[in-house]
């Protein structure tokens, strides 16, 4: 099949708009992956009697480094649904799909773009074996670990299992490799959130018994025997521990958590009871967890809630901290990075408000908060807030007291937030998005100072129909992909 294969990058230049570079590249139904620090972009060329797959390695200026074509698919492109694509197990997976079939065609490259395998008529009941997982598999390299429970009239047993990748090709199977049984009384979640050769690490909250508490658990990675359990509360205090984030010191061989914490009275899951509203500050722990697995350091500290008042009257406010990234000590500072969410009273659902940077300075053998506070942004708010009560746009909601837990780690339908960062002067940037349900379109904006004063900036407006698809290229730039007016994948590339 002798394929006209179009390459044009051009830079534009629109009016009110922010200035951008596009990368046009005549692919139909197609999408763009990033996949160790290069793009790949994928789609359809139709000829008068062929359909083919073809792909693009691109760097991150989108300057053509190869591509590969792949013909013969038997049918017209107008046959197919949308190309979507992951990099699980570390390869460059495509999928293509026939609109009138529930099966996928997978075609799996390396970063050369050499074909690693194609995988034909794979049932998307079995795709990648998800049905096996359950909702929350943590991936590491070849191995998969997940979370099952199984209740009975004596109550709900948890389990660990571990799974690892069959060699050979086709649709990526997988062997039990072993199973975990947790204590059978009071466990009320477990969370896998670290994996390496050796070890596996779950955050694991107890609910009653002589163990009520949190508890970070180490398992091996190879037989799933305990290494060790880590009581996370203080021996003399009843306060819950929530899952933060965590960071890896590998020179001293140590693990570090940080989180959010409330008292009882404040949060009981015994009690179903929670009383959040109008706290002054929000409390927070930090844990160093050394190589012999002993808790060697530990550090509560609050972060002031500075709320707006409407009037006279105080608003009724419940704030959360995700916390987004958290640095390694380093020179007797603790760094890190949180998304600030809102809810106006209910304890139970919330909005993205703010973002920020925290440090912790090293004192007198303690870790003091440097000044800062957490308070909404009104000009983030107002970008994307409007009276539809089911509008997702930034929102995060759960219907309990006993999934309360996942307000910290859940992802969002429909994040507001894309990217962040600060400049030199520590002045934050956003880029942010929201979803218009009644126009139907995606909307992209800065959020940055202008002489100053800090304004939304538009980047661009898509149609859903476009498909538009954000993709972030470290911290100085970003993409946008989506379907131009022929139908063919445009690659829009900002620097910021």
């Amino acid at each position: 099949m002798n394929s006209k294969i179009i390459y044009l990058l051009i830079f534009i230049f629109i009016s009110g708009k922010i200035p951008a570079q596009i990368f046009s590249t005549g692919l139909n139904k197609g999408g763009c992956q990033l996949y160790k620090r290069n793009l790949y972009a994928y789609g359809l060329i139709q000829s008068k009697s062929q359909t083919a797959l073809c792909v693009y390695k691109l760097d991150v200026q989108l300057h053509k480094q190869d591509s590969v074509v792949i013909e013969h698919l038997k049918t017209s492109a107008d046959n197919f649904l949308m190309l979507y694509s992951d990099t699980l197990h570390d390869y460059l997976n495509i999928y293509l799909q026939k609109k009138d079939r529930n099966a996928v065609t997978i075609f799996r490259f390396n970063s050369n773009l050499k074909t690693v395998t194609t995988a034909e008529d794979v049932d998307v009941a079995r795709l990648n074996s998800s049905d096996v997982f359950g909702a929350e598999p943590f991936y590491f390299k070849n191995s998969v670990y997940s979370i099952k429970t199984h209740s009975d009239t004596s109550g709900k047993q948890f389990y660990v299992n571990k799974f690892e990748l069959k060699p050979g090709t086709g649709n990526f199977e997988y062997e039990q490799q072993w199973q975990f049984p947790f204590e059978r009384k009071f466990i009320h979640s477990a969370k896998v959130f670290y994996a390496n050769k050796t070890t596996v690490c779950l955050f694991v909250t107890v609910n009653g018994g002589n163990k009520h508490g949190q508890w970070l658990l180490k398992l091996n990675a190879e037989s799933g025997k305990l290494i060790r359990g880590i009581k996370l509360n203080d021996k003399t205090e009843n306060s819950h521990y929530f899952f933060g984030n965590y960071s890896v010191d590998a020179p001293n061989k140590s693990m570090q958590l940080i989180g959010q914490k409330y008292s009882q009275s404040q949060f009981d899951l015994k009690a179903n009871k929670i009383n959040i509203v109008n706290l002054p500050a929000i409390a927070m722990y930090y844990l160093n967890i050394d190589s012999l697995d002993e808790i060697d350091f530990r550090q509560d500290f609050k972060i002031p809630v500075l709320e707006q008042k409407s009037g006279a009257k105080k608003l009724n406010s419940c704030y959360q901290l995700r916390i987004t990234k958290l640095q390694p000590k380093r020179n007797g500072k603790v760094i890190f990075e949180a998304d600030v969410y809102k809810s106006d009273g209910h304890p139970f659902c919330y909005y993205y408000t703010n973002s920020g940077a925290y440090s912790l300075n090293e004192v007198d053998e303690k870790l003091v908060l440097e000044k800062s506070s957490v308070s909404p942004n009104t000009q983030v708010e107002s970008y994307f807030m409007n009276n539809d009560k089911l509008d997702l746009n930034g929102k995060l909601c759960v219907d309990s007291v006993s999934g309360f837990e996942k307000i910290f780690y859940r992802p969002l339908t429909l994040p507001v937030k894309l990217a962040y960062k600060t400049d030199e002067l520590n002045n934050p940037f956003w880029v942010l998005s929201k979803s218009n349900l009644k126009k139907n379109s995606i909307n992209y904006s800065f959020l940055m100072p202008v002489k100053k004063l800090y304004e939304i900036k538009i980047i661009d407006e898509f149609q859903k129909t476009a498909n538009p698809v954000f993709t972030a290229l470290g911290s100085k730039s970003f993409i946008i992909s989506y379907l131009g007016q022929e139908g063919f994948l445009n690659l829009k590339l900002f620097n910021w």
